[in-house]
C-alpha cells in the first residue's frame, strides 16, 4: 500500500510539472499598449441631487480615475491605446451610489467620445443582427420602423445653418414621431456636412439630434443621402443621388464613415450606418465596384471596433433588369460575410403613380391611378382614312366628326384580338400654319343595337397640368398638359407641341393643345405628328371587340394652313398589359428580395417608400382630385411588408419643407397630411 501511494505521488508531482511548464510556455503575450490618448466622457439624465460623479477605467491592474462636474457634465481622461477597458460612472448623493451606468470600449484613437445615460437603461445595448430578426441589447426582437428625416439634404449645404431653421428636427417633432407609433427615424446626411469647415458643425447638430431621439426612445439610422447642392447637380458638377463617380468628383466615402464612427461607435441610439442611398450602377461603375466600396467602408468602421449594424441598399432599378452585365446576376444583393448586414430597398412601385405630379421629372404626372393597367406596346399599324381638314372657317373654332370605324376590316394591318389596342391620334402632319384640338370624344356603337356609348380617355377637355414648377409654398401649372404625348418623326425639325392656354374652346380655361408647324422642315418621307395617349406615365389603349364600331370627335382649330393635314385617325398596337395592384407588388416583393433573405437568412429593411398626394394641391383653375388611391396603395404595402418578412421600414418622407401635395412629406408645420398619417400609423400598430 505504501508503495503504491508513493506512486501516486510522484505521478501526481510529475503531472504538475508537465502542467507548469504547459502554462508557462503557452502563458498569454504580454499586452501591449500604446501611449496614453485623450478619450472624452460625458454623462447625460444626471438626477439634479446628485453631489458627485466618480468615473474608473479598469484593464487588469490599470485603473484611471476622475471625477466629473455635474455642471460640466464631461472630462477628458488619458488611457492606453489597444486596452478594451469597462468603464463606469457612479452618481454619488450622501456618500451612496444613486445612478450608475457601465460601457465595455476599446481605445482605437485619441478624442474618441463616450456617452453614458443615467436616466435611460432600455436603450443602453447595440441594435444587431439575429438571422432574421433584429435584436436589442438586451436579445429582445424589434421590427424597426419610422420615418425618414430629409434635414434638408437636397439644398443646404452648411450643417449650421439647420439650427434654427425650417429644417430643423426639433424634440418636438421627435415626440409626435414617438406619439404616432414609430421608433426609427432614418438621418438624411449631406456629403460636404463632413467637409473640413463643416465637421465639426455637424458634429454639433447631430449631438443635439442624438440627444432629443434619445429622450423620446427613438432609433437614428444615420444615411449618406446626396451629394452636392441641387443646383450643382442639375448642372452635373455633383452626383446628388450617388453615380458612382468616385474618382471624378472626389468622393471619399471611406473617410466619411470613418470619422462618423470614430465620433458614434458607442452610441447605441445610432441603430446603424446606411451606407450609400439609391447607389447607381451603370457602364463604368458596375455593381462589383459597388461592393468592393461596401467593404472597404465596413472594414474601416470594424476596424474603429464599431459593431453598429450596417445597413446595404442595392443598386436602384436593378430589379428591372437583373441579369444585365452591369449587375450580379439573379439576385438583388451580393451576401456580405460580415453578419451584422441589414439588406435594404426602396419601394416606389408603380413609380408613374407613387411620384405623380413630382416637379424634379418630366416623367411624372398628375392623375395617375391605382390600381391600374399597365401598357407595353409595339407599333402595328392603325386607321389614317378619315377625312382631312384645312383651315377651319374665320379661323375659329369647328367640331371634326370622324366615321364609324370597323378597326378589324378598316385598319392596315391583321388584327389579334387578344393582345391589339388602339389609341387616338391628333395628327397635323406637314401642316405649315397652327393646329389647335380641344375636347376630344372617343366613342363606341353596337352593330347590332346601335348603342352608343362614350369610352373614358384622360384628360379630354385639356384642362389637368401634367405637373408644378418650383419649390415654393404656391406652386403653379406647368407648361405641359397630363395624359397627351406630342411626337413627330426624328427625320422632321423644329415641329412645337405645346399646351396653350390661350386657346380654348369650352371658355373653362383649360387650354388645348397645339401642333405648330410655321417654322417646320418637313421631312419629304413618312413626315408625321400627332399629339396621342401611348407615351407617358399615363399611357392609355383601348381593347378593339368584335361587333363594335369606333369614332373619334373634337373641337379643331386650323390657322395658316391652305392644304389639307388635320385629321383624326386611330394607330393599333400589340400590347402588354400588367395589373398593378396588391397581388402584383407582393408578388415582386416575395419573389424579388424576400426569397433571397429567405434563403440566406438575413434581415430586410424597406428604407425608402411613399407616395406623393396632390389632392392636397390647391391651384386655381385646376380641377381638384381626391386622395382615395393614395390610401388604397400605402395601405397595401404596409400590409405586404408588415405581414411578411422585410417588417422592418421607413416612410420618405416625416417633412418636405415646401408644404406642397406633390412632395412627400406627412407632418410639415402647415398643411400636414392627415390623411396620409392615419394610414401610417395604423400600421405602426
Amino acid at each position: 500500500m505504501k508503495q503504491l501511494i508513493a506512486i501516486l505521488l510522484g505521478l501526481l508531482i510529475l503531472i504538475i510539472i508537465v502542467l507548469g511548464v504547459f502554462l508557462w510556455w503557452f502563458k498569454p503575450a504580454p499586452l501591449k499598449l500604446g501611449p496614453p490618448v485623450p478619450v472624452i466622457v460625458s454623462i447625460n439624465g444626471i438626477s439634479p441631487n446628485i453631489e458627485v460623479i466618480e468615473l474608473e477605467a479598469r484593464l487588469d491592474k490599470i485603473l484611471v480615475t476622475a471625477n466629473i462636474s455635474t455642471k460640466e457634465r464631461k472630462t477628458t481622461i488619458m488611457l492606453p491605446v489597444g486596452g478594451h477597458y469597462l468603464l463606469t460612472a457612479n452618481g454619488i448623493k450622501n456618500n451612496k451610489t444613486v445612478q450608475s451606468q457601465s460601457i465595455l470600449i476599446s481605445v482605437t484613437s485619441a478624442n474618441q467620445v463616450i456617452r453614458l445615460y443615467f436616466d435611460d437603461w432600455s436603450m443602453s445595448g447595440m441594435l444587431s443582427v439575429n438571422g432574421r430578426d433584429i435584436r436589442t441589447g438586451q436579445h429582445a426582437k424589434i421590427n424597426l420602423r419610422g420615418y425618414g428625416l430629409p434635414n434638408a439634404v437636397y439644398n443646404e449645404m452648411n450643417p449650421a445653418a439647420l439650427t434654427g431653421s425650417d429644417y430643423e428636427i426639433t424634440s418636438a417633432d421627435y415626440k409626435a414621431i414617438k406619439d404616432s407609433g414609430a421608433n426609427v427615424a432614418r438621418f438624411y446626411l449631406q456629403y460636404y456636412w463632413m467637409s473640413p469647415q463643416n465637421e465639426q458643425s455637424l458634429y454639433a447638430y447631430l449631438d443635439k439630434q442624438i440627444a432629443a431621439a434619445r429622450r423620446q426612445g427613438i432609433y437614428l439610422i444615420l444615411n449618406l443621402h446626396f451629394f452636392g447642392h441641387s443646383q450643382d447637380v442639375a448642372k452635373k458638377h455633383e452626383d446628388g443621388f450617388f453615380q458612382g463617380d468616385i474618382a471624378g468628383k472626389g468622393y471619399d466615402l471611406v473617410s466619411f464613415w470613418d470619422r462618423l464612427s470614430k465620433r458614434y461607435h458607442y452610441e447605441s441610439i445610432i441603430a446603424g450606418y446606411d451606407l450609400i442611398n439609391e447607389p447607381n450602377c451603370a457602364e463604368g461603375y458596375l455593381e462589383p465596384l459597388l461592393y468592393d466600396e461596401y467593404e472597404k467602408i465596413i472594414n474601416v468602421i470594424r476596424a474603429n471596433g464599431d459593431q453598429h449594424m450596417i445597413f446595404l441598399s442595392d443598386p436602384v432599378q436593378k430589379f428591372t433588369n437583373p441579369n444585365g452585365q452591369t449587375y450580379f446576376p439573379g439576385a438583388p444583393f451580393k451576401k456580405l460575410k460580415d453578419s451584422n448586414i441589414v439588406y435594404e430597398y426602396h419601394l416606389y412601385q408603380p413609380i408613374e403613380f407613387t411620384h405623380q405630379g413630382f416637379f424634379e421629372s418630366s416623367y411624372f404626372e398628375r392623375g395617375t391611378t391605382y390600381p391600374y393597367l399597365k401598357s407595353e406596346a409595339t407599333y402595328k399599324g392603325g386607321f389614317y382614312n378619315n377625312p382631312s381638314w384645312k383651315d377651319t372657317l374665320n379661323g375659329d373654332w369647328q367640331a371634326y366628326k370622324g366615321a364609324w370605324v370597323d378597326i378589324e376590316k378598316q385598319a392596315n394591318c391583321t388584327i389579334d384580338f387578344q393582345t391589339d389596342r388602339f389609341n387616338i391620334n391628333l395628327s397635323a402632319a406637314k401642316t405649315i400654319g397652327k393646329v389647335w384640338f380641344d375636347d376630344i370624344i372617343l366613342e363606341e356603337k353596337d352593330k347590332a343595337s346601335g348603342t352608343i356609348r362614350r369610352l373614358n380617355i384622360n384628360n379630354p377637355s385639356i384642362t389637368f397640368p401634367k405637373d408644378y414648377w418650383g419649390w415654393q409654398k404656391d406652386p403653379f401649372p406647368s407648361s405641359s398638359t397630363s395624359g397627351w404625348y406630342g411626337l413627330a418623326n426624328p427625320e422632321s425639325e423644329a415641329v412645337v407641341f405645346a399646351w396653350d392656354r390661350s386657346q380654348d374652346h369650352t371658355g373653362n380655361g383649360g387650354g388645348a393643345l397645339l401642333i405648330d408647324g410655321t417654322s417646320a422642315k418637313w421631312s419629304k418621307t413618312n413626315a408625321w405628328a400627332r399629339w396621342a395617349q401611348d407615351g407617358g406615365a399615363r399611357t392609355m389603349f383601348y381593347p378593339i371587340e368584335r361587333g363594335k364600331l369606333y369614332r373619334v370627335r373634337a373641337w379643331v382649330k386650323i390657322n395658316g394652313d391652305n392644304d389639307y393635314h388635320t385629321n383624326l385617325a386611330f394607330s393599333i398596337s400589340k400590347v402588354k398589359e400588367t395589373m398593378i395592384n396588391k397581388q402584383y407588388l407582393a408578388s415582386f416583393i416575395k419573389n424579388y428580395y424576400e426569397s433571397w433573405a429567405q434563403t440566406n437568412n438575413v434581415p430586410l429593411f424597406m428604407g425608402e417608400f411613399g407616395v406623393t398626394n396632390p389632392s392636397r394641391l390647391n391651384i386655381k383653375g385646376v380641377p381638384a382630385m381626391k386622395s382615395d388611391d393614395q390610401v388604397v396603395w400605402l395601405s397595401d404595402v404596409l400590409e405586404i411588408v408588415n405581414q411578411g418578412y422585410t417588417k422592418n421600414w421607413c416612410f420618405h418622407a416625416y417633412k418636405s419643407y415646401a408644404l406642397r401635395g406633390d412632395l412627400f412629406g406627412l407632418f410639415d408645420k402647415e398643411g400636414p397630411d392627415t390623411t396620409l398619417q392615419k394610414v401610417i400609423q395604423k400600421g405602426l400598430q
